[in-house]
């Protein structure tokens, strides 16, 4: 992936993705990255007395 810079390609130039020689590998590869940062963001402990604390939802 980093030897061609698809990810790249992914990223700004979507309309190129013909070119992409591994493209349903990477979105694999994005999908798992995505839900690996949406676990670790979930996880983490809060305190809401936490000036930082906000509620979003």
């Amino acid at each position: 992936m980093s030897d061609q810079r698809d990810y790249l390609m992914v990223r700004y130039g979507p309309e190129q993705l013909s070119d992409l020689s591994e493209i349903n590998r990477m979105f694999a590869t994005l999908k798992e990255i995505a839900e690996k940062v949406r676990a670790a963001i979930f996880e983490q402990p809060y305190d809401r007395s936490d000036r930082r604390f906000r509620v979003y939802w």
